[in-house]
């Protein structure tokens, strides 16, 4: 029969994973934010979060998924925020399309360090899929703003233009938000946020 595990100290053993997991999460989000994606290493992440390498391989198959987890993480707190966001606008495209811009980017401008894991892994081969995967939830989203405020009764053409304009408009805004993170881009926050509305807004006008 398989070991009966008890809690230890009123905490279960899931528990105590889940603990330990979000602490090298933690640590490998500080270890990220001082020297890049590159320096995500097993030892020094487990020497930051004070546990050992038994413990993440636990949570963790390799570096790889740990670089996934950490970006994944990143991408979900984005997420959040925009749902937030869109759930106290209003019915207006261009606002709309300010605060779910402005509350993505807000996550990775107020904390430095998932600023800088989402600039480096644009070049990790490890985390193009969750890339992918994110891209295509994003253009989704933007799409259904999009196809929202055009009203009903859209011909097949127009649903297939405002497919291209979400695709066109997230991928273009993913490969600037990378300049503009590392201060290469000239612009404000507000601007670019304002920028990126304006655009979502001559798209749906557009022909």
């Amino acid at each position: 029969m398989p070991p009966v595990v008890r809690p230890y100290r009123g905490v279960s053993a899931d528990e105590r994973r889940a603990q330990r997991r979000a602490q090298l999460l933690d640590a490998a989000l500080d270890v990220a934010g001082e020297a890049g994606l590159g320096a995500l290493r097993v030892t020094a992440v487990c020497r930051r979060a004070g546990l050992t390498e038994r413990y993440f391989y636990e949570s963790f198959g390799d570096r790889e998924a740990l670089v996934r987890a950490v970006l994944l993480r990143c991408l979900q707190e984005a997420g959040a925020a925009v749902q937030a966001a869109l759930d106290g606008a209003g019915n207006d495209l261009r606002d709309r399309c300010r605060a779910l811009f402005g509350a993505a980017l807000g996550v990775l401008l107020d904390d430095p360090r998932k600023a800088r894991v989402y600039v480096e892994a644009v070049a990790d081969p490890g985390a193009t899929q969750l890339r992918e995967q994110a891209f295509a939830a994003q253009v989704a989203l933007l799409e259904r703003e999009l196809r929202a405020a055009a009203g009903p009764g859209l011909s097949r053409r127009r649903l297939a233009r405002l497919r291209v304009a979400a695709t066109v408009l997230v991928g273009g805004t993913s490969v600037s938000v990378v300049p503009f993170l590392a201060g290469q881009l000239p612009v404000s926050r507000g601007q670019l946020v304002d920028d990126f509305a304006g655009l979502c807004v001559a798209a749906l006008a557009a022909d």
